[in-house]
This record gives structure tokens, sequence and C-alpha cells, in this order.
């Protein structure tokens, strides 16, 4: 199936992608990984696209330009990947997986 090809708007608001913790272990296990938080005794599933953002986590990156990588990698609407990273970054901020820089 082709998709329309998306604009990559330079318009976008600016909004950096938080740090990953480095204080995290990471287990990989075919495309998803386990991440044990030893602060907290958690360990935390991530699917294949919710590792593609945590990995994307670094306070060099944009937001856009993450949902653009996923809107090209997973062939899903801008819009919805935009949606989707944002929603994850949330729920990594509120388990304390990430760092706000």
């Amino acid at each position: 199936m082709l998709q329309e090809h998306h604009t990559f708007q330079r318009n976008q608001p600016t909004v950096r992608m938080p740090r990953k913790r480095d204080d995290l272990t990471i287990r990989y296990i075919d495309g998803e990984a386990l991440v044990y938080d030893a602060v907290t005794a958690n360990t935390h599933h991530f699917n294949e696209t919710a590792l593609a953002i945590w990995e994307a986590c670094e306070p060099h990156r944009q937001v856009y330009e993450v949902a653009h990588r996923m809107y090209d990698s997973f062939c899903v609407d801008y819009d919805e990947a935009l949606a989707h990273v944002e929603r994850v970054v949330k729920d990594l901020k509120d388990l304390q997986l990430v760092i706000e820089e």
C-alpha cells in the first residue's frame, strides 16, 4: 500500500524530548524490551513502538521529529503518530523513566 508523503513541517512546536534515565536496566527481546527500575523495583514492558519512542528520548531531538520517524517507519497517519509520541512521552514522564531537561 502506498502512503501519501507527509510534508515535514518546520513550523511545528519545538518541544524537546526528555532524556532517558541512565540507571535503568534494559533487556531486549524480539524487538521489544523489558526495562527494570531499581529505584521503584518495577519492570516495564515496551512494545516495538514504545521502545522506538523511548530510544529517541534525547534532549537534542524534537517531539515532531520523532513523530515523523514513526510516520515513516510504521506507515501511520502523521497526526496519529504525533499523538502517540506525545502520549508515550507523557507515560514515560509519569513513570519517571525519563528526565525533563
